[in-house]
């Protein structure tokens, strides 16, 4: 599980980084979001074993914290949702 102050710490992450993936293109920035959400899942422990054996948790978690960011990105790195976007869980 998830708890509030992870899930706010990467949708306060992602926000930051809007603007600068959306400039750099849809490959670029599904790379840098890639970076992102391994160095929030490392930083908080457990969520990387979650991520690896859940890795729809990145759209449930953002869905119910950060919805509009989470549609945003979604758009910029060009996928249907976010778990498709992430490489290496």
């Amino acid at each position: 599980m998830i708890d509030a102050a992870a899930a706010a710490q990467l949708c306060e992450t992602m926000r930051a980084e809007i603007d600068n993936w959306r400039q750099q293109g849809s490959a670029i920035a599904r790379v840098k979001f890639n970076g992102v959400v391994h160095t929030w899942a490392l930083r908080n422990g457990a969520i990387n074993i979650a991520l690896a054996r859940h890795r729809e948790t990145i759209d449930v978690v953002t869905r119910e914290n950060c919805p509009n960011a989470r549609e945003q990105v979604k758009q910029i790195i060009d996928t249907g949702s976010l778990a498709s976007g992430l490489v290496g869980f």
